[in-house]
């Protein structure tokens, strides 16, 4: 299996689940269908939040600096989350998933960095946050890919994914947002 991002501290599918869910209830969305994923964005990051040209960014429609507290998105992504586009949604919410998951971790990218599984693979954890904010198992238990992608306003793809997953995952529950009451003090080593 190849990885696609930095190597940080490991974390299960239900430790994400478990933070998603806690960000929904400290933003009183718990029960929302279709989150409001750009004013979360932009209120979470605060200043922090920049949506920067092509130039700035090249092909990357968003990038993270977690340790600076930034989160730059490509003008065309933002513009497109803000009409409520299915994809840019699901970067915005990734973008978010590396903000609030990697605080204490650089996410520069190096070749003399093997990951070894998925829990310690950056881009995996961010994808998984982005598929449980946005679309919860407790919103789309029932529900086909179809439906999720049109109330959730996730991409068919997320859609397909969390549809698959939300069939065999027990839920979890939820956590404080910086990670696992046992954790919550260790990551910043």
């Amino acid at each position: 299996m190849i990885f696609r991002g930095a190597k940080v501290k490991p974390r299960t599918y239900w430790e994400i689940e478990a933070i998603a869910q806690a960000l929904r209830k400290q933003c009183q969305i718990d029960d929302m269908e279709f989150v409001p994923i750009v004013k979360m964005v932009e209120s979470i990051a605060g200043e922090g939040f920049q949506v920067v040209s092509s130039d700035e960014i090249g092909n990357n429609e968003g990038l993270t600096y977690p340790d600076r507290g930034i989160i730059q998105v490509r003008e065309d992504v933002y513009y497109a989350a803000c009409k409520g586009e299915e994809r840019a949604r699901d970067t915005l919410a990734h973008e978010l998933g590396h903000f609030l998951l990697h605080r204490s971790t650089s996410l520069a990218r190096s070749s003399t960095i093997t990951v070894t599984g998925p829990l310690m693979d950056s881009e995996w954890q961010a994808d998984e946050f982005s598929g449980l904010l946005l679309a919860p198992t407790h919103i789309i238990i029932g529900k086909t890919a179809a439906d999720v992608t049109k109330r959730c306003g996730v991409s068919l793809q997320t859609a397909i994914n969390r549809v698959k997953k939300s069939k065999y995952q027990p839920k979890a529950e939820p956590q404080s947002i910086a990670g696992s009451k046992e954790n919550s003090n260790s990551d910043n080593s």
